[in-house]
């Protein structure tokens, strides 16, 4: 079952253009001897909200692998924030975890933790809505310094709380000692 209904158009013109999934699609007809039919796909204009998805998955589900199954995936618009959401994925370990409630008073803010066994403990922090925030409080268990995985930022946390800001959509890989 797909997530979207599927429409057949009858291209009365010799062009159409419709959009789907934040997609925009091209549809085109060409009379040369034989009649044909096309299409192409013009890349994903959703900006940071493009890797929504995958930053959902991790939060929701207990991924240790991503992949991508359409070719789409190979040549998105807005680079940056895809590059983001793989680097911080990328700065998690791939062991098991599990969702951590009361992470912050926004409750867009969501997060897994990854304990490891004497390693320390590594979270996957996200914003799941659709506004940027700032200067949001998150709460992580008897943290006193916390490093950014993918930038190796420490920041200082007072009482186990350290302030961040957020994309719409960003994942924080986090570790703590």
């Amino acid at each position: 079952d797909l997530p979207f209904d599927i429409k057949f158009i009858e291209l009365e013109d010799n062009y159409k253009e419709l959009e789907m999934c934040g997609l925009k699609i091209q549809a085109f007809k060409v009379n040369h001897k034989v009649i044909c039919y096309g299409y192409s796909l013009v890349l994903d204009r959703a900006g940071k909200f493009g890797p929504m998805v995958e930053v959902q998955a991790v939060i929701y589900g207990d991924p240790r692998y991503i992949g991508y199954l359409a070719p789409v995936n190979f040549g998105r618009l807005f680079p940056e924030y895809y590059r983001s959401f793989n680097q911080a994925f990328l700065a998690l370990p791939a062991i098991a975890s599990y969702r951590l409630a009361g992470v912050s008073e926004n409750a867009n803010i969501q997060a897994r933790t990854y304990p490891t066994n004497g390693l320390g403990t590594y979270f996957a922090v996200a914003n799941l809505g659709f506004t940027d925030l700032e200067d949001v409080e998150i709460s992580l268990p008897g943290a006193t310094e916390v490093e950014n995985r993918v930038t190796g930022e420490i920041y200082k946390a007072e009482d186990g709380k350290i302030k961040l800001d957020f994309y719409a959509g960003q994942l924080y890989a986090l570790y703590v000692k």
